[in-house]
């Protein structure tokens, strides 16, 4: 692609660029690591970085029309539906909502300056080698084969959701780069493997499997299918203690998790639908700290149906967009946060999503 903007095409300009964007990730990374309890001044300054690159944004005149009407929508999101919640006794006016939509606006403008200077590809390298480092160190460091507290106040789930999305970036900005591509994506199911997450091995599969069908072509991929069951047929005690390490074998494809989302739907009202639900008045998800599991469910909890179809509609936009390998991808990341609230507001994932949005939206659809 070339850049029409000259300032962008300043060697200086693209290096702070890419600086914001680097230590804006890294920033919420090591918080998240060893300072949980300072998250929220991470964000705080995520949001001033913010406030920087949307000044670059506007002051560049690099804003479109329709950037601009997306911009307004979004606000009026987030101060009209994000400051009422309701429960089923009384409405609740929170700040909470609006703190964490003004932190994704400003990672969305910085993603949107990443993507002006057409720098997702550089991006995109550095932050998932520099995680594959830091993953590493740590094994190493800590001789364990399983780094279930790599992040200290979160999951493992984070850290392979880290890796699912950093990986379907390489795919959407790389996808040329095969050999490289399906080694990324081999790790990545291994990691999964190991860290015995069920929706993410599920979701590794998925992307590894939609590589090999759309870029490998189906020859590669019957190929792939014939030695895997191979291998299985081959390989059944094996396959027994890989599935009794993990936990399909004692929750299955059944958890929690559908629990909180039946009671979540029981305690919805009028008031509550429009305007989100007070997490804290839903029993079972009071239980794990307001925690839904659900990025879907949250975002309606802050932002309630106004919320809702407003991201629906970007959903749209992005398929309308996108070529099909593209879109096919960018569902599988959504798949993979429903089971989660890594995302929308996400420290970690919204910046890697931001950015293959971006890098979806301005290649061509017939590319693939």
């Amino acid at each position: 692609m070339i850049i029409s903007d000259r300032r962008f095409r300043s060697r200086t300009i693209q290096g702070i660029i890419i600086a914001f964007a680097i230590s804006s990730f890294f920033l919420q990374y090591f918080v998240l690591r060893f300072f949980e309890t300072q998250k929220l001044v991470a964000m705080g300054g995520q949001i001033a970085v913010g406030l920087v690159c949307f000044f670059c944004w506007f002051s560049w005149k690099n804003i479109k029309y329709k950037e601009l009407l997306f911009l307004l929508f979004f606000l009026i999101v987030i101060f009209f539906a994000g400051s009422f919640s309701f429960s089923s006794s009384d409405m609740k006016i929170s700040s909470g909502p609006l703190f964490l939509g003004a932190f994704m606006l400003s990672t969305l403008a910085l993603a949107r300056l990443v993507s002006l200077a057409d720098l997702e590809k550089t991006t995109f390298f550095i932050l998932y080698f520099l995680n594959l480092l830091f993953y590493f160190k740590f094994i190493l460091d800590n001789r364990v084969g399983l780094p279930v507290n790599f992040f200290e106040a979160s999951s493992y789930n984070l850290l392979s959701s880290i890796f699912i999305f950093l990986t379907a970036g390489l795919m959407v900005v790389v996808p040329h780069r095969k050999g490289l591509i399906i080694l990324a994506l081999l790790f990545l199911v291994f990691l999964c493997f190991s860290l015995h997450a069920r929706a993410s091995i599920s979701v590794s599969i998925a992307l590894l499997l939609w590589f090999l069908i759309f870029r490998l072509k189906l020859f590669y991929f019957f190929a792939l299918v014939l030695g895997f069951s191979f291998f299985i047929l081959t390989n059944l005690d094996f396959m027994e203690t890989v599935f009794q390490l993990t936990k399909f074998a004692d929750k299955g494809l059944d958890s929690p998790r559908w629990i909180m989302l039946n009671n979540y739907f029981a305690s919805i009202s009028v008031q509550s639908l429009l305007f989100g639900v007070d997490l804290s008045s839903v029993d079972v998800i009071k239980d794990y700290n307001d925690n839904p599991h659900n990025f879907l469910v949250r975002f309606h909890s802050y932002y309630g149906l106004f919320g809702l179809i407003f991201f629906i509609a970007c959903v749209i936009y992005v398929f309308i967009k996108s070529s099909f390998y593209n879109f096919g991808i960018f569902c599988l990341l959504l798949v993979r946060s429903v089971t989660d609230i890594g995302l929308l507001p996400g420290p970690l994932l919204d910046l890697p999503l931001f950015l293959i949005v971006f890098a979806i939206t301005k290649s061509s659809k017939s590319e693939f």
